[in-house]
């Protein structure tokens, strides 16, 4: 039986990122429809129509008070972490993977923090300010996703077919390329050495 690592982080560029919420939009998960449903019984609705412009904060608005009730809770990430879970497990099963070996959480704040840190001094070097904006508005996007939901969501997935999650400790320098290739191979030597 083989193994699969596969290194589940967030962190994309604009591009892909918008990519992903477009892609959720046209799954019409549940907290879209809601919104949508709700723009169109709003009282300016009409108005909106005739000047073919929705302003951004009707949306904001509808979004921040629907997160806050169920089901919406965690909404459209949950509905992300699913899919992702479920085509991780999927690409398993094709390996005929026995196992899904997934980072310890341990000091993920430190690390990302100074991922942000070096990101920001590489994309604008010099601009101190600059460079604290960046990191803001990055940490704000790696904040609204949750791993923990994500690797409770690979665990469940994976519990339906028969593949076990092993949890290890994950190196820190490295590309993410070469993080899941020595992950892989620190699990496999983990299940060596404890099966001798």
């Amino acid at each position: 039986m083989s193994m699969i690592t596969i290194q589940c982080r967030l962190v994309a560029d604009d591009e892909t990122l918008r990519h992903l919420w477009e892609f959720m939009a046209e799954k019409n998960t549940p907290l879209v429809n809601e919104i949508l449903e709700r723009l169109g019984k709003h009282s300016e609705f009409e108005i909106w129509v005739k000047t073919a412009k929705v302003p951004k904060t009707a949306i904001k608005e509808l979004c921040d008070s629907l997160k806050t009730q169920e089901p919406f809770i965690g909404q459209p990430g949950r509905y992300l972490d699913r899919l992702l879970a479920t085509k991780i497990v999927e690409i398993a099963k094709v390996y005929s993977a026995g196992s899904i070996v997934v980072p310890k959480l341990g000091d993920m704040r430190e690390i990302i923090q100074s991922e942000v840190l070096f990101k920001a001094e590489k994309k604008i070097p010099g601009f101190i300010e600059g460079q604290k904006n960046y990191a803001k508005e990055y940490r704000r996007q790696v904040h609204n996703w949750s791993y923990g939901r994500l690797i409770e969501n690979i665990q469940n997935q994976a519990a339906k077919v028969g593949i076990s999650i092993e949890t290890k400790w994950q190196a820190i320098r490295g590309s993410p390329q070469e993080q899941a290739r020595d992950l892989a191979l620190f699990a496999y030597q983990c299940r060596i050495t404890s099966s001798i």
